[in-house]
């Protein structure tokens, strides 16, 4: 067993309203922003919901048929930005073209500028970020 997980809050399959295309959504669970006006204010606590290693929700991601890549929202993603990115790249070893798109309450300046090596390895892996 790894020492790495995810937490997740809630998952969704197959959705054409969380980005571009028909893609799964993961919500992670955790977000010490608090940004006002938030909808996904349930996701905020940092309690453990839901802890998955990265290789089983991979797995999950490419058992599904006819995505095109997978949403991560939250909480907030960054937050666990090394689960995240080992996901990311465990998918792509088999399906290279899956696009990543992430949900985000930082704004891209903080992240860019982010002393963590996941976060910047993180965002460099994204097709797509909304920040802020």
């Amino acid at each position: 067993m790894s020492d790495l997980l995810l937490n997740i809050s809630s998952t969704v399959s197959h959705s054409r309203a969380n980005g571009p295309g028909l893609r799964a959504v993961v919500w992670v669970q955790g977000c010490s922003i608090g940004c006002k006006g938030c909808y996904s204010v349930s996701t905020h606590s940092h309690t453990k919901n839901s802890l998955f290693e990265p290789y089983v929700v991979s797995d999950w991601l490419l058992s599904l048929n006819n995505i095109e890549g997978v949403t991560f929202s939250g909480g907030e993603p960054f937050e666990q930005a090394a689960a995240v990115l080992e996901v990311i790249k465990l998918v792509r070893k088999q399906r290279p073209n899956f696009t990543v798109f992430i949900f985000s309450g930082y704004s891209f300046k903080f992240l860019n500028r982010s002393s963590n090596d996941a976060v910047i390895d993180l965002l460099n892996q994204c097709d797509m970020v909304s920040t802020g």
